[in-house]
């Protein structure tokens, strides 16, 4: 066996206690949380998956795009179908600016001059000056809120229209067709939003 000199183990020893001490000792306390503290949830990624897909598809936050074409809204637990009944999907429209309380819009066609829409929005409370102000304030109540409400009128364009609108998950979801002839559309388009209540 191969005896290694007195100065080479010195020197070894020497070198490996100078490396003990640059290495810095974790520190314990900060390392432990504070008696009665709650422990902090691990930071969320700057930029999640699903706002990096977003920013690909040009699709706003809240919203996905699925593999048929379809929009869906997550909150609100909404899908924008391709076809519904004889109407069929034409275009999404994101949040506008002077609008910011509207989420996003998907409208339809059905190749007879009348134009369907979905339409996911968040509340505006007393702030709310709209036509469908007092259906929202019911479908917002924390009790004997109605399941659907149903808003008709004439627009200053001469069309009529008709909006079918429920509370989703603390969003307001609107079901509207508009038609050319100057009276109320009867359209089973409306019957979209009575497939989402109660779910």
């Amino acid at each position: 066996m191969r005896t290694l000199p007195a100065a080479v183990l010195i020197a070894s020893a020497a070198i490996l206690a100078l490396a003990a001490q640059a290495q810095p000792e974790p520190n314990a306390a900060a390392s432990q949380p504070a008696p009665g503290s709650a422990i902090s949830p691990p930071v969320p990624p700057a930029n999640p998956l699903s706002t990096v897909l977003g920013s690909i598809t040009g699709t706003p936050a809240g919203w996905s795009r699925n593999l048929d074409g379809s929009y869906t809204h997550a909150q609100a637990n909404v899908r924008c179908p391709m076809t519904f009944k004889s109407f069929n999907f034409q275009r999404f429209q994101p949040t506008d600016a002077d609008r910011p309380d509207v989420l996003g819009i998907c409208y339809y066609t059905d190749g007879n001059g009348r134009i369907g829409s979905i339409r996911v929005r968040s509340y505006k409370g007393s702030n709310d000056k709209s036509a469908l102000a007092e259906n929202d304030k019911l479908l917002m109540a924390k009790d004997g809120a109605p399941p659907i409400l149903l808003h008709t009128g004439m627009d200053r364009n001469g069309g009529g229209r008709a909006t079918a609108t429920i509370s989703r998950n603390g969003l307001l979801v609107d079901c509207s067709v508009w038609q050319p002839e100057h009276n109320v559309p009867k359209s089973d388009f409306l019957l979209y939003c009575t497939t989402l209540t109660g779910s």
